[in-house]
């Protein structure tokens, strides 16, 4: 089986290609089958990794790990959205759940980096939202 790589990712190929790459080749058993090695399949194995120590755990993908979709999100987290559908007054408290999500989550990768002295260049730099309209004077 040939292993296809995200080649439209910059975040990606600034990369060294990796070299530890198992695929599986045989039948296997497990008590976990994790399909996806995105953000939430990769943090779902973590914690079942987490909860059941002796257990078996097989995570696959048809890329490598964190290379589909997460990886072109260019490595970004936020705290919120810039636009998910919150136009009234009445949607803020639907807005203020997601956001805490969104910080809780921000929250747990904080802790993790630091747990495990993860170098990632993590930075906090904060963001600009702004908007423009094409205006004839």
């Amino acid at each position: 089986m040939k292993v296809i790589n995200d080649n439209g990712c910059s975040w990606i190929n600034d990369l060294r290609p990796r070299t530890n790459i198992k695929i599986l080749s045989s039948t296997e058993n497990c008590e976990w089958l994790i399909i996806g090695a995105g953000y939430t399949g990769l943090s779902a194995a973590r914690k079942l990794s987490e909860l059941n120590p002796n257990q078996k755990i097989i995570l696959v993908d048809a890329q490598l790990a964190g290379e589909g979709a997460s990886s072109r999100n260019s490595g970004y987290l936020v705290d919120t959205t810039l636009n998910d559908g919150f136009m009234l007054n009445k949607e803020l408290e639907n807005y203020k759940k997601k956001t805490d999500i969104y910080q809780l989550g921000i929250k747990v990768v904080k802790k993790f980096i630091k747990e495990y002295q993860v170098d990632c260049d993590w930075n906090e730099c904060g963001k600009y939202f702004a908007s423009s309209k094409n205006r004839r004077y």
